[in-house]
């Protein structure tokens, strides 16, 4: 592995908070974007965010899931979605996640339909949980 990012949320992603150390990545979990820590040519400190805008973060409960899908329209991802593809990343809860959703996370299946909505799709039942899509 190249580098483990350290996590945590954006909140503390400001130098004044988390202290920078060249080389290190940050990763926010509560809105999706990545950091690098680098020294530039100029021996000047950066913190730079590689993604600023393309994260879209959605925090759904186990209500959510109807027929064992959530639908995201794209009028709420507003993702510019190129042929149809998107990344995604999605997180069990902490509070009380159990064996069985972790592994209903390992399942979930996402997938662009022909409007472009984003349509996560698992087995069995629902469960809490994070998505964080990207292009």
């Amino acid at each position: 592995m190249l580098f483990k990012p350290m996590r945590g949320n954006s909140a503390r992603i400001s130098t004044n908070v988390t202290p920078f150390h060249d080389g290190w990545a940050y990763f926010t979990v509560d809105d999706g974007k990545f950091y690098i820590d680098a020294v530039d040519d100029n021996n000047s400190e950066k913190r730079t965010c590689i993604n600023p805008d393309s994260a879209f973060v959605k925090t759904f409960s186990a209500a959510n899931w109807s027929g064992g899908k959530i639908t995201i329209p794209v009028s709420e991802h507003k993702l510019p979605l190129k042929n149809g593809c998107v990344g995604s990343n999605l997180f069990a809860l902490v509070g009380g996640a159990y064996t069985s959703q972790v592994f209903a996370v390992m399942d979930t299946e996402v997938s662009v339909s022909a409007d472009k909505s984003v349509v996560l799709s698992a087995p069995g039942q629902g469960y809490d949980g994070r998505v964080i899509l990207y292009c």
